[in-house]
């Protein structure tokens, strides 16, 4: 309530970005640092837990496919199939990094490979 009657007098632009700046700062010091305790790791760590099926696999894919859906719909990186599911993204993963040309792409963080192989399994029709 306080915060409401100091900011009263700002414009509804002005109100928000200093309530976003406020609570930005706040979860600064309760966390001590901006990526405390973030880990990605390397797409073969990833490539190990969709070989046993593991849920680490999906969470990763279901993540990088979220992020594709929500921040590059202007120009997305891959285009699935209407019937594609996870298990066939899993799939596609595990075959693109086992093959021999794509190696080195094992040492990219895992949402880097998972994308680099949705692009080259799916990729979208140019125009």
């Amino acid at each position: 309530m306080t915060l409401n009657i100091i900011l009263k007098w700002k414009n509804k632009r002005g109100i928000v970005l200093i309530k976003k700046v406020l609570v930005g700062l706040l979860i600064l010091g309760v966390s001590g640092q901006v990526n405390a305790g973030y880990y990605e790791p390397e797409a073969k760590k990833v490539l190990k837990d969709c070989e046993i099926g593991s849920s680490k696999c999906y969470s990763f894919l279901t993540g990088v496919l979220d992020m594709h859906n929500l921040y590059l719909w202007k120009e997305p990186k891959f285009c699935l199939p209407k019937l594609t599911n996870l298990g066939d993204m899993r799939e596609t993963y595990i075959r693109y990094m086992r093959m021999s040309a794509h190696r080195y792409d094992k040492r990219l963080p895992a949402a880097a490979g998972i994308l680099k192989a949705l692009e080259y399994k799916y990729p979208c029709e140019t125009k």
